[in-house]
């Protein structure tokens, strides 16, 4: 039992301080006031979030309290080239339809107003020397010789230029189509459950 002697008042408030609630006991309530207010500041920021699963990435923002919005999509990287799965259709804003595991690469030349021979920021992220990019509608193409390394597509470009109208995506069947940017629950109809859904407060 606390003797009164044990207890002290206060000068701010008048109140008494009870010497139980030092030490440990205080510390953790601080910590854990803390984390209230850290998880609070993170519900109130807005989010970026990157979809990961086999060679498909999608890269989108969280609003407070709002939905993911998924705004480009790459299938292939530098590590892991695409091979053409999973497989997908996109459909650009002009109404010219592909899958994306039988693109012709002199297609996609025939209908490009951009080609860029050995693209310096493509080589930076470490796509081979030679590599060509090719500009189609909201999509970006990266070949060497005529085999399709990369595919992006998506309502916004790696440089964060906004594509309008935006190309389409949709399943292997293409009995769906969705518009850029995409939902979670639009991805996940496309490419199932993400391998990892990564979270981060935006820049």
């Amino acid at each position: 039992m606390n003797h009164p002697s044990d207890r002290a008042i206060l000068p701010e408030t008048g109140l008494e301080r009870d010497p139980v609630l030092k030490g440990p006991v205080a510390r953790t309530g601080l910590a854990a006031s803390f984390l209230l207010l850290a998880v609070l500041a993170g519900c109130l920021l807005r989010q970026s979030v990157t979809y990961q699963k086999e060679s498909i990435r999608a890269y989108g923002e969280q609003e407070p309290f709002g939905e993911v919005r998924f705004h480009r999509l790459e299938a292939g990287s530098p590590a892991r080239p695409y091979d053409g799965q999973p497989a997908f259709r996109i459909r650009l804003a002009g109404g010219e339809e592909f899958r994306s595991d039988l693109l012709e690469v002199e297609t996609l030349r025939g209908l490009s107003g951009r080609r860029t021979i050995h693209p310096m920021f493509r080589v930076s992220q470490g796509w081979p020397a030679g590599a060509e990019e090719i500009d189609l509608q909201g999509c970006s193409f990266v070949v060497l010789g005529q085999r399709v390394l990369l595919v992006e597509i998506g309502s916004l470009t790696v440089t964060g230029e906004s594509v309008d109208p935006p190309p389409s995506i949709g399943n292997e069947a293409g009995t769906r189509f969705y518009p850029f940017p995409l939902t979670l629950p639009q991805m996940e109809s496309l490419f199932g459950k993400p391998v990892r859904l990564v979270k981060d407060v935006a820049k």
